[in-house]
């Protein structure tokens, strides 16, 4: 059988495996339809603990869709990348904005995951009809953002091995600085979403 996904830190679990199902392609626009816009890492692709090589995502996004369908017609448009950073997600907002092709090559390295030639494949699946975001995004009833974990996940790995002391210091000294950078750059990516969906709703996560 496939071999099961390996859960990681956060909201950047980054399964062994990447799902045979790429995220949902976005359908014409409809009159009178719920329409759900996400955009993030592996939580808004659907990664859930046992996800294979051969399962369907089924995570939050997901449900928020089936909720929607029990209050009338509803669509779901997922842009969620595994493995994103908010740096990935800044390169791929910018270029939709800018009307400009990305590769999942200059949107971040993915080098450093298991499997890094399918997530990379994958990310390439969104990459490539990331010119169908600005319409997804004005049409949006509800938009949906998870990032961050993957930001975190090198300075958590690191803290593993140290002493005492060293954990203290990095705690002390370089968490603050990665909380910083990763806020600015958070804060950067929620302005580029908001200036294609001025009135609609962004719901983000914080990191859990």
């Amino acid at each position: 059988g496939a071999p099961s996904a390996s859960p990681a830190a956060g909201s950047g679990d980054t399964p062994r495996t990447v799902p045979a199902v790429p995220p949902l392609a976005s359908p014409a626009a409809q009159p009178d339809v719920y329409t759900i816009v996400a955009l993030g890492d592996s939580i808004s692709a659907g990664y859930e603990p046992g996800l294979t090589v051969g399962s369907v995502p089924y995570g939050y996004v997901e449900r928020l869709y089936e909720q929607a369908l029990f209050r009338g017609r509803a669509e779901e448009v997922n842009y969620g990348i595994i493995g994103l950073r908010v740096e990935g997600l800044n390169r791929l907002l910018q270029s939709v904005a800018a009307n400009e092709k990305i590769n999942a090559g200059q949107l971040q390295d993915f080098s450093m995951f298991p499997r890094s030639d399918e997530i990379t494949a994958f990310a390439q699946s969104v990459a490539d009809r990331a010119s169908d975001m600005p319409a997804a995004l004005a049409r949006a009833d509800l938009v949906t953002v998870v990032i961050g974990g993957n930001d975190f996940r090198p300075f958590l790995t690191d803290l593993i091995d140290l002493s005492a002391d060293d954990l203290a210091v990095a705690l002390e000294q370089r968490y603050p600085q990665l909380l910083e950078q990763y806020a600015a750059g958070y804060e950067t990516a929620l302005r580029r979403i908001a200036a294609m969906a001025p009135q609609t709703p962004i719901v983000i996560t914080d990191q859990y």
